[in-house]
């Protein structure tokens, strides 16, 4: 008996072993629809981060740090990086462009490594990647779309190390950053004229101590202009602008972790019905690995992933998560969404979690979900292909609604041989059965336009289509746009669908038709850059086009009267826009203004605007700038006057500035910069003045250097006499608008590094952020009490401009500085300057009695 009992061993052994070798798509028996196509065997290198740009081009990178892939760089060309921990002189490229439809390739040098970076595209269609490894940390890299063009970087372009953190575009214009190892923390690109990496509790209090557990966290902007983010298997709702967590959703049912490295995959579906007075959004979070698994992987036994999503409406009063069971279970999956609404879940494993040889079981079938159908009917299997997609792989949809698959590197070097899943260099497109020819006739062509650029909110457009179909079901045409993604580590960054519906369509020829449809009403719902817009038939999208949100309705910047007439409190302009925010607030826009706009550390003038010949006012309370453009926030005193400004473009205003609040802002202003002066004066003109705080709630200016600890009471005593006396003197304060090498003379020989001397000066953009502690508006004047403010002052970039100058204010003999403010027209206006506190914000070593230097403080 002992025979039988031998083969029976075997036998039990080779069904063991056939079945551990299945993947986990063996439900294909029901396998639906969907077909795969090889594009191209090998692009020389494994696309481990993936971006579509707006000329149909899609951009791909790997690390650097492994040494050479298998494409090399034009002749002559290589990569010298005496960091890289692997190759210092690499004549071979780690990035690559790929035109869709000529289905050709070609090398880029990417000069940094780029390993487990992130990004977003810029409203101007730039690509702007942020981060990476070792030499690459803080870099921020620029791709601009052309045919010849190729990255640049930019040195210490982040503020802190990033290194799997998610990036997002902001109503703004902005990007920001979230995260990232060992960083708790945010920041903006480009970055804040204030701090710039800012705390965020939420992420340590989610990180799995020597596992993590929440990198890469999944970041969607809500209809409110709030941020989502979601770590491990929590969630809050958080405000940006003021660093406050507005709300902390539950966590997920069973607490099980979904972000890397036990890593699922999110989105945000498509956000519908855009002119309710309330619109939902939703969050779909799929997959991951059971708690445990990735120790688990690292001893080689690997757990089976998640099979199941979680779905939460997370503009409920009082959310909830809703579960869902995929019908295979997938971590390091891709969540991408379709022109029609759909979502397609793609790539990853069935067993293991991200990280070298850590994955098993390639998930090779995609899986369709429906979010409009009912729970247990939203699953769809679709045809798998043959090519595991495992660590490190990607996906993006395509113009024509093809969805692009690349990567998988699951080693710390490219390896072809020996290993289970080879490092794959190969491109893939997987169509959805929406492209199948048996739809041909429900799919629209869009006619006209070919393309859309300066598309503005709440704007109602026309695209023409035909569909070659006997029946048109007029009721099942929609209008969708679509924001590209940046794909890297199974989550999509930025990526956004929205469904227009339509208004009505008309039958205007043979097959021909007009659809209507109009635009999201604000940034919150569709921040400004190029989106992709579909016409949906029946569940059948159109090929795409390219359109592009108009970034500004305006484009000439608002003349600043007092640059040169500081004292002047009344003058006349002409009205160009009434402009609505997306948070309700009502804004004037000038051709010219003697308004001065928060900035530079001074709070914003206020007074009234009244239209010619009339006894209405607009009482300003905040002035803003934004790409030079400067908002008069405020309201009309009657309601009948908003009518009179929505119809009033062009017609002529009077401005009148609130005096005493100016003359207030004017001498604190003056004050700070007079403290510079009297630095010099009493031996301490080494240290570099910083941040300055003009408010009257505590004015401040920050000093950097080292002073002795036992000479700051001496020296306290010392300023304050020195300005005094100054003070007493007086001395005309002078403001004027010089060449950059007039200009450096006198301010002592040289300007400071934001000032360019390409073309005689620079030009700054920002934008600024008004928060009242109170609530309330500036109500008092002269030297009353005031409200407490604070204001947030964003830097979105600084950079030379043809023809323009540094203006810059010198106060009597003293040498001058550059600086946008309004100040006294005498020294001796200032009336007086009390010296209250020294406040040392930093010590060296933290040791007051073994060092004797300060390295920063606070006057």
């Amino acid at each position: 008996m002992a025979a039988p009992s031998f083969i029976f061993s075997i036998l039990l052994l080779l069904l063991q072993l056939l079945f551990a070798s299945l993947p986990h798509h063996r439900t294909l028996t029901s396998a639906a629809d969907g077909s795969w196509q090889l594009l191209q065997k090998s692009i020389g290198i494994s696309a481990m981060h993936m971006q579509l740009l707006r000329n149909d081009r899609v951009i791909m990178f790997d690390r650097t740090d492994f040494g050479p892939s298998n494409l090399s760089l034009p002749t002559g060309k290589c990569r010298n990086d005496p960091t890289d921990t692997a190759l210092q002189v690499d004549c071979t490229a780690h990035s690559v462009e790929y035109d869709v439809f000529a289905n050709k390739f070609r090398a880029l040098t990417v000069q940094t490594d780029v390993w487990c970076s992130s990004g977003a595209i810029m409203p101007n269609g730039n690509l702007f990647q942020t981060g990476g490894f070792n030499d690459g940390e803080r870099r921020v890299r620029v791709f601009n779309p052309c045919r010849t063009c190729d990255w640049n970087e930019i040195p210490n372009g982040l503020t802190a190390k990033r290194w799997y953190a998610s990036n997002h575009i902001l109503p703004d214009g902005r990007q920001i950053i979230v995260g990232g190892r060992g960083q708790f923390n945010y920041e903006f690109i480009p970055k804040n004229i204030v701090a710039n990496k800012i705390n965020l509790p939420f992420l340590s209090e989610t990180n799995d101590k020597g596992i993590e557990n929440n990198l890469y966290p999944f970041v969607f902007l809500n209809v409110d202009g709030n941020l989502f983010i979601f770590a491990n298997n929590r969630a809050i709702l958080f405000d940006y602008v003021n660093n406050i967590v507005v709300k902390k959703y539950p966590m997920i049912p069973g607490g099980e972790p979904r972000s890397y490295p036990s890593t699922g995959s999110a989105v945000l579906l498509p956000l519908k019905n855009l002119k309710a007075a309330a619109i939902e959004a939703e969050v779909l979070v799929c997959g991951g690995a059971p708690k445990g698994s990735y120790l688990q992987s690292l001893k080689g036994t690997f757990v089976a992933a998640l099979n199941t999503c979680a779905r939460i409406k997370i503009t409920d009063p009082n959310p909830e998560w809703v579960m869902e069971t995929m019908p295979l279970a997938r971590v390091m999956g891709d969540v991408i969404l379709l022109p029609n609404g759909n979502v397609l879940l793609i790539n990853g494993a069935g067993s293991g979690t991200a990280g070298w040889e850590q994955g098993r079981d390639p998930v090779l079938s995609p899986v369709l979900y429906q979010p409009n159908n009912n729970i247990g009917s939203r699953f769809e299997v679709q045809n798998p292909t043959t090519i595991p997609r495992m660590y490190h792989s990607t996906a993006a949809l395509l113009r024509d609604g093809r969805v692009l698959v690349g990567g998988s590197n699951p080693h710390a070097f490219y390896n072809f041989t020996g290993v289970l899943f080879p490092t794959e260099l190969s491109l893939e497109a997987f169509s959805p059965a929406y492209l199948d020819a048996k739809f041909d006739k429900l799919r629209p062509t869009i006619i006209a336009p070919k393309s859309m650029s300066g598309i503005r909110y709440r704007k109602k457009y026309t695209i023409q289509v035909v569909i070659n179909s006997d029946k048109v079901d007029e009721s099942s045409v929609s209008v969708t746009m679509f924001a590209p993604a940046f794909n890297t580590h199974s989550f999509s960054m930025n990526q956004r669908l929205l469904v227009l519906g339509n208004e009505k369509v008309t039958a205007v020829g043979n097959s021909m038709y007009n659809v209507e449809a109009t635009t999201p009403k604000s940034g919150n719902l569709a921040p400004s850059g190029f989106y992709l817009l579909f016409v949906v038939h029946q569940g059948i999208p159109s090929k795409g086009i390219w359109v592009r949100w108009a970034a500004m309705e305006l484009t000439k910047p608002t003349k600043l009267e007092f640059y040169d007439q500081m004292l002047k409190l009344q003058s006349k302009a002409i009205l160009v826009h009434y402009f609505k925010g997306d948070d309700g607030r009502k804004a004037l826009i000038l051709d010219n203004t003697i308004f001065h706009p928060q900035g530079g550390g001074q709070p914003s003038d206020t007074g009234f605007i009244c239209v010619t010949d009339s006894n209405l006012r607009f009482c300003v309370q905040d002035v803003r700038s934004k790409d030079g453009v400067v908002f008069h926030y405020g309201v009309a005193e009657d309601s009948s006057m908003e009518n009179e400004l929505e119809q009033g473009k062009g017609k002529e205003v009077i401005l009148q500035v609130d005096e005493s609040r100016r003359r207030l802002n004017s001498r604190l202003h003056s004050a700070g910069h007079l403290l510079d002066v009297c630095m010099r004066n009493v031996g301490v003109g080494h240290l570099e003045p910083g941040k300055g705080y003009h408010f009257p709630d505590g004015p401040f200016v920050e000093y950097k250097g080292t002073v002795p600890l036992n000479e700051l009471q001496n020296k306290q005593r010392e300023i304050e006499i020195e300005v005094n006396a100054l003070i007493s003197k007086g001395g005309k304060v002078y403001a004027t608008v010089l060449p950059y090498q007039e200009a450096a003379e006198l301010c002592g020989g040289s300007l400071p590094d934001y000032i360019h001397p390409v073309s005689g000066g620079y030009k700054a953009y920002f934008w600024t952020t008004f928060v009242s502690s109170t609530g309330n508006d500036w109500k008092s004047h002269g030297n009353s009490e005031f409200d407490t403010f604070r204001l947030l002052t964003v830097a979105l970039f600084s950079r030379p401009v043809q023809g323009s100058n540094p203006r810059i204010i010198k106060l009597g003999d003293n040498p001058g500085c550059p600086c946008g403010g309004t100040h006294v027209s005498d020294i001796s206006e200032i009336l007086s300057m009390k010296v209250y506190i020294i406040n040392l914000l930093h010590l060296k070593n933290d040791n007051l009695i073994d060092d004797p230097h300060v390295s920063e403080c606070q006057i």
